[in-house]
């Protein structure tokens, strides 16, 4: 059984790999998909399952294969919630573009957006929604999980560790930011971890049934 990442995201697929350790995982990339999809959800969850759908369409053998997504984000208290579903693009959609921008572009359109608000911290929330879907077993499969990980945001850059916003959120219960982190300590407390969690054991039980 192989299980596709639907991401070109470098360090997301790592993380994957290290906590799928006893599956196959391949990206996007090493099985020649390349697509432009339009994430156009309303939640998380929706833009998760436009993306599998979407890599698991074009895939060219569909037998015992399944495609991984998520879409995971930041909600900032003191912003009411942004940059929420527009976390990838956080800094192009404030200018009304609507493509993704750099993870250095959105850091720095949060920090100038607390900074206008004379804000230095606020409460925060990253939150991933994951989706599960393909063919196992001659059957067609579809698990959904969502994670949480609470914490704080603040006008200011921490770390070189991670990516997306890491470097600003300091998890509750720690004095550091994602981005201080090992990979080991990280998947112990983060959304995409908790996510995966759930999927992984609603996985294993079909497996088992």
């Amino acid at each position: 059984m192989k299980i596709v990442v639907a991401s070109s995201n470098k360090g997301k697929i790592l993380e994957i790999k290290e906590f799928f350790k006893s599956f196959e995982i391949v990206s996007m990339a090493e099985e020649g998909i390349i697509l432009d999809i339009k994430e156009d959800g309303k939640s998380f969850e929706e833009n998760a399952l436009i993306k599998a759908r979407a890599v698991f369409d074009a895939l060219i053998q569909k037998e015992n294969v399944l495609i991984l997504s998520d879409d995971s984000g930041l909600c900032v208290e003191a912003l009411a919630d942004e940059p929420n579903i527009y976390s990838a693009r956080y800094a192009n959609w404030l200018k009304g573009i609507d493509e993704n921008s750099s993870d250095l572009q959105n850091n720095l359109a949060l920090i100038q957006k607390l900074q206008e608000k004379k804000i230095e911290k606020s409460n925060a929330r990253f939150i991933a929604a994951m989706v599960l879907l393909g063919n196992l077993k001659s059957q067609k499969v579809q698990f959904i999980a969502q994670g949480e990980c609470l914490g704080r945001v603040y006008d200011n850059q921490k770390g070189d560790k991670g990516f997306g916003y890491d470097s600003l959120f300091e998890p509750l219960g720690f004095d550091k930011r994602m981005a201080e982190m090992e990979l080991v300590q990280k998947n112990q407390i983060s959304h995409r971890f908790k996510a995966l969690e759930n999927l992984k054991k609603q996985l294993q039980d079909f497996l088992d049934a």
